[in-house]
C-alpha cells in the first residue's frame, strides 16, 4: 500500500469520503481524517472545554456578552493599564521604587525553590 497525504476543501470533504466508501473493501485505509489531534496534545481537553462552554451557554449557566460590551470593557482596561503604567514610570524616574535586574530575579526565585 502507498501513502499519501491530502489537504481537502471542506465543501469536497463528503463527495471523498463516498468515492473512497464506493472503492474495494480493504482497498484503502483511512487511518485519520485531520492529524490536529497528531500536533496538539491538548487537543481533546481543549474539545471538551469548548463542548462545556458552549454547552453552559445554551443552558444560560454561562452569559455570552456582546461585542459592545466587550469592546466596552478592554477599552477601560486599556485606559487603566495605561494609566497604571505612566504612574510606574514616574515612580522609576522620580527614584521612588527600586529596580531589580532580571539576573537577580532569577537568582532569588531559584533560592526559593531550593
Amino acid at each position: 500500500m502507498q501513502t499519501i497525504k491530502l489537504n481537502i476543501a471542506d465543501n469536497l470533504m463528503s463527495q471523498l469520503m463516498e468515492f473512497i466508501e464506493a472503492l474495494p473493501k480493504g482497498s484503502v485505509v483511512v487511518e485519520e481524517l485531520n492529524d490536529v489531534k497528531n500536533r496538539d496534545p491538548y487537543f481533546e481537553e481543549r474539545k471538551a472545554m469548548i463542548q462545556q462552554r458552549i454547552d453552559d451557554i445554551d443552558s444560560g449557566e454561562l452569559k455570552l456578552e456582546s461585542f459592545e460590551t466587550f469592546k466596552q470593557e478592554m477599552d477601560e482596561f486599556e485606559k487603566d493599564w495605561l494609566m497604571e503604567a505612566n504612574q510606574r514610570a514616574k515612580d522609576i524616574d522620580k527614584g521612588d521604587v527600586k529596580l531589580i535586574s532580571e539576573e537577580d530575579v532569577r537568582i532569588k526565585a531559584q533560592a526559593l525553590l531550593r
